[in-house]
């Protein structure tokens, strides 16, 4: 019995200094500040074609300019040149979750194989609760198309809001969106698909 108590004795007394031993690598030495990993979390969804306003005041449909058809077997809107400029729009709230960082994912393609010269135009449009309409859009740069076979494939282009823009607007803003063509050549612009992606926050976790 002796034996087994003074067994039993010594495995505690080793628990009590090998332990902090096997994790002295996870834990911070005086003074210092614990490492974390921050993650940005993004949220998206989707603009759908048919529910666009041309800028004229009319939707968007198969006898407006630009016009909403298929192309490819899928919806687009279509310019039909680089002289059909008319804009399409969307109004959208942004979400209560909304931190910074409003992109834009467009969907485009063209009856021109080279990309160059077919651009995507946009603006945005801010309006909150309880103050004077915008006046004037914050006008975005155009993107332009990198794809040598733009007449057989679909290209994603990028847009990010400016810094003036980021500015104006936050959680529960009603933001509208307007794209239009901006090409320098006389191929069409196919608009096929719009995703918007915003942080919605941070989410820090223990690396260990």
């Amino acid at each position: 019995m002796k034996r087994i108590g003074l067994i039993i004795v010594l495995t505690f007394l080793a628990a009590l200094f090998v332990a902090p031993a096997m994790a002295a690598d996870k834990i911070p030495v005086t003074g210092a500040l614990p490492y974390y990993n921050i993650e940005t979390m993004y949220r998206s969804f989707p603009l759908d074609l048919g529910a666009a306003a041309v800028d004229s005041g009319n939707d968007v449909d198969d006898g407006s300019a630009p016009n909403l058809t298929t192309l490819d077997n899928i919806p687009a809107i279509l310019w039909d040149d680089s002289g059909e400029t008319a804009g399409v729009q969307w109004t959208f709230r942004l979400p209560s979750d909304f931190v910074s960082g409003l992109t834009v994912y467009a969907l485009v393609s063209s009856n021109d194989a080279s990309g160059t010269g077919t651009k995507l135009d946009w603006s945005v449009w801010v309006n909150e609760d309880d103050t004077g309409f915008d006046a004037a859009a914050y006008g975005q740069d155009a993107v332009e198309c990198t794809s040598a076979t733009l007449d057989a494939s679909n290209e994603v282009l990028t847009l990010t809001a400016d810094a003036t823009a980021e500015a104006a607007y936050g959680a529960g803003d009603w933001v509208t969106l307007e794209f239009f063509n901006g090409s320098t050549n006389d191929d069409d612009l196919e608009l096929k698909g719009l995703d918007v992606r915003y942080n919605a926050g941070y989410k820090i976790t223990k690396p260990w």
